[in-house]
């Protein structure tokens, strides 16, 4: 890390630190932005009232990208409709399914035609420009929806997201991509700003508009890693975000498929809740140290194998594997 990196790591910090302390004390005060602990969705774990915008100081934090590059100011511009999206349900709480997946479709379809992130080379096959760019607006979409879903608990999205970037920029420093470690290293710095004040306590939520940011820029992030270095097997990025994409992928076909509801419709399912449950008994700050450790062992596994496709593969298969057995015990532990 040269002096440039350091400097807009210190920037990104405190600028994040800074808008987290001005609207947890602006929520409080005006009572506005409040994810109220009465209410009785699935999801709420929290015993206080607590503001829900988070999101909203790492995404500021994050305009840094504006002195990075052009590459870093357009990824902020195709970022804007899915950031949109989530912090109008955490403005109205009432903010339609259908209304925030249609608005973040546009930055579904933005990295394609400005950041020209089209995935075509997928390891095993390659397929057409067209075909490429159909799936990888399915992978932003489902990576935005993925963080969503992940982010039950103090810490498990920020930290996940943390280890991820942090891997992220370590291969993009390793092959002297200056500009997108840069980057990565500013949405570190950004996160840790907000999970300061997140982790264990949580005095401030991520809400919708930061999860979906940061599922947003995994995605796009692991596409341009992927499009910029060949060097680099596709697989690499998988088994990085292979928590985030495990969860979408198995929650779409348990709730769609076997349980013939709406995929977009909260529950109280989620592996992390299970193992919140289940494992540490409904201590919210300890769900972390369940899972974290495993997200953290899968990406140093991708950063030591990331250009081993055979290894990378079967990591893939373990965490699938792993996930499923875990699900499975643990929803059986419920039942009993």
């Amino acid at each position: 890390m040269n002096y440039y990196s350091f400097l807009c790591f210190g920037v990104s910090l405190i600028m994040s630190m800074l808008i987290q302390v001005i609207f947890i004390r602006l929520s409080h005060k005006r009572g506005i932005f409040i994810d109220h602990h009465e209410s009785d969705l699935p999801q709420k774990f929290h015993k206080n009232p607590t503001p829900r915008v988070g999101g909203v100081g790492v995404f500021i934090a994050c305009w840094i990208f504006c002195f990075v590059g052009k590459t870093g100011f357009l990824l902020l511009f195709c970022a804007l409709p899915a950031f949109l999206a989530g912090l109008f349900e955490d403005i109205y709480l009432n903010f339609s399914p259908n209304k925030r997946l249609l608005i973040m479709f546009a930055s579904g379809i933005l990295p394609a035609i400005l950041l020209n992130t089209v995935v075509t080379n997928f390891g095993l096959f390659t397929l057409n420009y067209s075909s490429g760019v159909f799936i990888s607006f399915i992978a932003i979409i489902g990576l935005i929806n993925g963080a969503n879903m992940i982010d039950g608990f103090n810490g498990l999205l920020s930290g996940t997201a943390i280890i991820i970037f942090g891997s992220f920029a370590y291969m993009c420093h390793r092959f002297f991509d200056g500009e997108l470690f840069i980057i990565n290293v500013v949405i570190v710095a950004a996160i840790i700003g907000f999970i300061f004040f997140n982790y264990p306590k949580g005095k401030i939520f991520l809400g919708d508009g930061g999860a979906y940011i940061l599922g947003f820029f995994m995605a796009v992030m692991a596409m341009l890693i992927s499009c910029r270095h060949t060097q680099i097997s596709p697989f690499f990025v998988l088994v990085c975000i292979a928590y985030p994409v495990m969860e979408v992928i198995f929650s779409f076909i348990r709730k769609g498929i076997i349980e013939n509801s709406s995929p977009f419709h909260p529950d109280s399912n989620h592996l992390h809740m299970l193992i919140n449950r289940g494992v540490v008994k409904g201590k919210n700050s300890q769900t972390v140290f369940v899972i974290l450790p495993v997200v953290f062992f899968f990406n140093i596994a991708a950063i030591c194998f990331y250009n081993n496709q055979t290894a990378l593969i079967l990591f893939v298969l373990l965490f699938v594997i792993i996930y499923l057995m875990c699900y499975a015990f643990l929803s059986k532990a419920k039942e009993n």
